[in-house]
Formats: structure tokens, C-alpha cells, sequence
């Protein structure tokens, strides 16, 4: 059991929308997609750093999670993007964890893993989010999954944090 209290602000990056979950520990607070004004990628930067910084400042956030980019499915504006992100949040003295999806989905989907199990995995866990879980699958572009996946990663980050944080404690014992 642990004793210390995660508030974890989980971020899916793009260059055109973020999905973003707020957890306080595995209450999920807050969820949804957030556009990315059509700017320069130094102004977007900018941009996504004072958003992001403002959610920790007003969730408290100790832990930020992102999904850790697949070395063949970015771009150079997107790693840029990211980087930038990880460098404000080091400044600030917040951890950054970052998790592959390819983990995500085998933490929380038995069997063959794709988006559509994480999707529905993720509403079974959180019966709060079933409108917007029926709003996707009606959607062709599948809009909504970034913040699906974002919600999925920040379950996974809190029992990486849990786990790590029993470890640590069963040292000290």
C-alpha cells in the first residue's frame, strides 16, 4: 500500500493535439484533447510548455507522464516538440516518465493488443468516460483516442510509481 500521493498530468504529444488525463492517484480528474494552435514549432513549443505548466500548477502535478515516441513514427517538429517539454519539466524539478504504447497496451489489454482494446479496456476501467467512449467508435478519425491512450498511461504510471515507491519502502524496513 502506498502512502505518498501521485498527481500525475499525462500527456500523448503531437504537433497538431495533445491528449491529456490528470490523475490523483487512480482518481481521474480530467480528460480530453487539446488543439494545438496551427504556429511556428518554436511558438508551439512556447505554447505547449505554458499549458502544460499551467496544469501543474494548478493540479499539483508531480509526475508527468508521456508516451515515449516510436524512433520511426516521428517527425522532427514532434521530437522538437518533446524535448522542449522534457527540458521545462526538468527545470521545474517534476519527474518525467515516459512509457512506450506498446507497454501501455500489455499492462492493460489481455490478449492482442490494439487501440480499439485499449479504448475499451480504458471505458471499462472508467465508466465516467462511456459517452465519449461511444462518441469514438462512431468516429472514422478516431479523434478521441489520444486522450483514451492518455488516460491508459497515466493507470500505467500510477502502478509503475506504486511499485517503484513499495520497493523503495521495503528497503528502508
Amino acid at each position: 500500500m502506498h502512502t505518498k500521493t501521485y498527481n500525475i498530468l499525462a500527456i500523448i504529444p503531437g504537433t497538431k493535439y495533445l491528449g491529456v488525463a490528470i490523475f490523483v492517484d487512480t482518481d481521474l480528474r480530467d480528460w480530453y484533447v487539446k488543439s494545438i494552435p496551427n504556429l511556428s514549432i518554436k511558438d508551439k513549443a512556447e505554447y505547449v510548455k505554458e499549458f502544460i505548466g499551467g496544469l501543474i500548477d494548478h493540479f499539483n502535478i508531480n509526475i508527468l507522464a508521456m508516451k515515449k515516441l516510436h524512433e520511426a513514427r516521428q517527425s522532427r517538429n514532434l521530437s522538437e516538440l518533446v524535448s522542449k517539454i522534457k527540458e521545462a519539466q526538468k527545470k521545474l524539478n517534476i519527474r518525467v516518465k515516459e512509457y512506450p504504447l506498446q507497454t501501455i497496451e500489455q499492462s492493460l489489454v489481455q490478449g492482442k493488443q490494439n487501440k480499439r482494446k485499449l479504448v475499451d479496456e480504458v471505458a471499462q476501467l472508467y465508466p465516467v468516460i462511456i459517452h465519449e467512449h461511444e462518441r469514438e467508435k462512431k468516429n472514422k478519425s478516431r479523434y478521441l483516442t489520444r486522450m483514451f491512450e492518455a488516460i491508459a498511461l497515466g493507470v500505467v504510471c500510477f502502478n509503475q510509481a506504486d511499485k517503484g515507491d513499495e520497493k523503495v519502502a521495503k528497503k528502508h524496513s
